[in-house]
């Protein structure tokens, strides 16, 4: 019984020594933040696929054409969606916060979001672009926008732009939005495009490149030699005890022997 807890002893430590240099430490990150998998790792409502191109918004050169900026997909969200407490509720806000970013009240519109983890000093970064399909009158409460989420941070939200901003039937080309965080926690990521006062005439929000930026060091990978070493300790730390089994076994059969002998020889 003890050669056997031995046994079981020595090949706990081996096994214990394999986990100890395969492990690898986990770290937070955005999946699939260029979209080449289409919404995989993502979560929508509304209208919201994935596109290669998009057309629309005109400019002193005409007629828009958008492509991606990283890869050959990107996030396409149209203000065609859900109404704004749907919205308010899917991306974990308080009701009524979307109508604080703006003086127009919010109609519809769709959303996108993410959940991971960050630590304080890590930072996120995404490439946006809005493109108007209504006009902005002062007054007339119609400015249809494009915002962005981050959940918990009391929770927070801003405008990223506006057909005020862009001017009516505009676009603000590709921009570049960074955020860094200031404490360790669960948060949630989230990007959307509303209608105000009417539900007609839908802007879009095109979302491409999101990138998680860690502070932490990169995980410590075992060199290819520490595994051949654990082999040769794990097998010559079972082949020990193998031999000390073997050992007591051989003792015990001499003694045996010699009873034996003194036996026959009275």
């Amino acid at each position: 019984m003890r050669s056997y807890n031995y046994l079981k002893g020595g090949l706990a430590a081996v096994a214990l020594l394999g986990m100890t240099l395969g492990a690898t430490a986990a770290h937070a990150d955005i999946v699939n933040g260029s979209f080449e998998s289409g919404l995989s790792g993502w979560s929508g409502i509304g209208s919201v696929n994935t596109s290669v191109l998009f057309t629309g918004g005109v400019d002193s050169s005409g007629l828009g054409l958008h492509t991606a900026q990283d890869g050959l997909w990107m996030a396409n969200l149209n203000g065609d969606g859900v109404n704004r407490n749907q919205l308010e509720s899917f991306l974990g806000l308080s009701n009524g916060n979307l109508d604080t970013l703006t003086p127009h009240t919010v109609t519809n519109g769709s959303a996108l979001k993410q959940t991971f983890m960050a630590s304080a000093g890590d930072s996120i970064s995404f490439s946006w672009n809005f493109i108007a399909n209504d006009f902005y009158t002062p007054g007339s409460g119609l400015n249809d926008f494009a915002f962005f989420s981050l959940v918990p941070n009391n929770p927070s939200s801003g405008v990223l732009s506006s057909i005020q901003n862009v001017g009516n039937f505009g676009f603000s080309g590709w921009q570049t939005f960074t955020y860094t965080f200031t404490e360790t926690n669960e948060y949630t990521l989230g990007f959307g495009v509303v209608n105000t006062r009417d539900v007609f005439f839908n802007s879009t929000l095109l979302i491409d490149n999101v990138q998680f930026h860690s502070t932490a060091p990169p995980a410590a990978v075992p060199e290819p030699g520490a595994y051949a070493t654990a082999g040769i300790f794990g097998g010559a730390l079972l082949a020990g005890i193998l031999v000390g089994r073997r050992r007591k076994k051989d003792d015990a059969e001499r003694l045996i022997d010699g009873a034996d002998e003194s036996v026959l020889a009275v």
